[in-house]
């Protein structure tokens, strides 16, 4: 079969940070009969320079890193002239960083209310409005700031910015489903491209990046977190094997401080991929160490941006619509505080619950008819499964097992089936009917050797032989899969 590249790039637009605004120079003029205030030769009232003195102190414990301090000053800078527009772009500033982004925009329109146009608060807006998912107004917003000031030195971010946000509003256009506890159809619509089972565990070479301009060593721990994170909400489905050489990986994992390396100068993360059919077969991801204007990148920017791309590379092709998932499509300003979602870990699992159908210009034979009809009815058995149509869902996976035997996917979707009618009747407290579907779930993740998932089983079979007075079974459930807490 032909091995072809992805035209399309997955990447993140971390570099695209909220730019703290510079304070204007202070002059105070006290001439022989009258006290005059001025900023920059501007003569302003003694409350607009009480609250530009704020301001100053406002940014300073910005760039310092005390946030609250910073809010504080701000906010009294507003309260003392409400119509010096640099109080609330300042007061804005506070809140994006602290992760109030309604806040935040809220004060950004407000001071352009008082002075439209303003280079720094447009290109602000723009960048704020777009990391709260608000694309559509932000395209528009930053075209406003391009046209206006087409040489400003965020220009040349802004055009790749526009871009991109022209490209994402083509694809929320074609979004014709959603839901609220995952985004698969959102990031891989109808296709299924993800790692083949005989692929995991995934091997993956990661480079030294010892040398490269802005690498620290936590870097390496960082990425190595963002590996373990993607396996545990994976909850068994995936695992990496970390290899010495490039020519023995299928996942390779470079450092860079070179943003001509990506298919932006804006990027700063690229997960560029290549294919079998509808099988990944290799990826190469680029972190970068330094951000669009060479400054180094923190350890929390950079670990977003490892589990970001990484979740490329594990088959998630587009993104997510909401700033709270780490596969968001820019960094949000309280990426700081971001942990891999429940939607992120349920698109993950759906993905590899969901099996790979041969692409329609193969010339299948006999075997391949029959895979292609089993991965058709194993994701129609999925979509039972989430509909909580346990039998129907169970009818479907069976029938795919014996249309292709040799499916991990399908065993491991029997096996789910089975705990989530058995933690269907635990709840309803019918815990004969319990007992059999646990049983069942127990042994099939046995057998395919989930561990994570046979300890969840096991622990809930524990629990429901206890309900039923079979304490003894209860107790050697526990003690063969070293369940604790029963």
């Amino acid at each position: 079969m032909e091995l072809f590249r992805a035209r399309l790039r997955q990447s993140l637009f971390a570099s695209f940070l909220l730019t703290i605004s510079t304070g204007y120079a202070l002059v105070l003029i006290q001439p022989a009969k009258a006290q005059t205030y001025t900023i920059n030769g501007k003569v302003i009232s003694k409350k607009e320079y009480t609250a530009a003195l704020l301001v100053n102190e406002c940014l300073a414990n910005l760039e310092a890193g005390k946030l609250e301090i910073a809010r504080i000053k701000a906010e009294q800078a507003k309260a003392t002239a409400p119509t010096y527009y640099r109080a609330h772009s300042a007061l804005s500033d506070c809140y994006a960083l602290l992760g109030r982004s309604e806040e935040a925009i809220t004060n950004l329109r407000q001071g352009l209310a008082l002075k439209p146009y303003d280079s720094q608060m447009l290109w602000n807006l723009g960048g704020l409005l777009a990391k709260v998912g608000n694309t559509k107004e932000a395209l528009v917003t930053l075209k406003q700031f391009l046209a206006k000031y087409p040489k400003n030195h965020n220009a040349q971010q802004g055009k790749a910015l526009v871009s991109f946000l022209e490209k994402q509003i083509r694809v929320e256009n074609k979004i014709t489903i959603h839901r609220d506890d995952e985004y698969f159809a959102e990031a891989n619509g109808i296709n299924t491209r993800r790692w083949d089972d005989k692929d995991i565990p995934i091997k993956i070479f990661i480079a030294n990046g010892a040398g490269v301009r802005g690498y620290q060593k936590a870097f390496g721990r960082v990425l190595q977190e963002s590996l373990a994170a993607w396996e545990e909400a994976s909850e068994g489905k995936i695992k990496f094997e970390q290899v010495t050489a490039p020519n023995q990986a299928l996942i390779t994992f470079k450092w860079s401080n070179n943003p001509r390396e990506l298919a932006s100068p804006v990027e700063s993360g690229e997960a560029n991929p290549s294919y079998c059919g509808n099988a990944l077969h290799s990826v190469r991801v680029i972190v970068l160490t330094a951000n669009f204007n060479g400054e180094g990148l923190s350890e929390q920017a950079v670990k977003f941006l490892c589990i970001h791309e990484l979740g490329h590379a594990l088959g998630i092709e587009g993104h997510s619509l909401s700033p709270k998932d780490i596969m968001f499509s820019m960094l949000p300003y309280n990426f700081e505080n971001l942990k891999l979602s429940a939607r992120d870990g349920k698109t993950l699992r759906k993905l590899y619950s969901t099996a790979i159908v041969a692409p329609p210009d193969e010339h299948p034979d006999s075997g391949a008819i029959k895979r292609n009809l089993a991965a058709a009815l194993n994701n129609t058995g999925l979509t039972a499964l989430d509909a909580q149509q346990y039998d129907k869902a169970l009818d479907l996976f069976q029938q795919a097992q014996s249309l292709n035997p040799e499916s991990k996917t399908v065993r491991s979707n029997i096996a789910n089936a089975h705990l989530d009618c058995g933690m269907s009747f635990l709840r309803g407290e019918n815990f004969a009917e319990a007992e059999n579907s646990l049983k069942l779930a127990v042994e099939e993740f046995e057998a395919i050797g989930n561990k994570a998932m046979l300890t969840r089983a096991a622990n809930n079979y524990a629990i429901v032989l206890k309900q039923l007075g079979k304490g003894d079974e209860g107790k050697a459930i526990k003690e063969k899969y070293s369940v604790a807490g029963i």
